[in-house]
């Protein structure tokens, strides 16, 4: 599953989820996270903009 987002940006200069986010991109990452977690690609976008999201954390669990 992940090859296939990474591929799409594998010409990018920076590939970091925290440069998507600043750019208002919502990556594939981030949909499963939101769909995860029950949240909107949104909120999981802005949250990673601002580094107040944990990733590695299921805190709906």
């Amino acid at each position: 599953m992940r090859s296939a987002w990474l591929k799409e940006r594998e010409n990018d200069p920076v590939r970091t989820q925290m440069f998507y986010a600043k750019k208002g991109i919502i990556t594939g990452e981030m949909e499963y996270v939101a769909k995860i977690e029950d949240l909107s690609p949104e909120l999981v976008r802005s949250e990673d903009c601002s580094w107040t999201y944990d990733y590695s954390c299921k805190c709906n669990a």
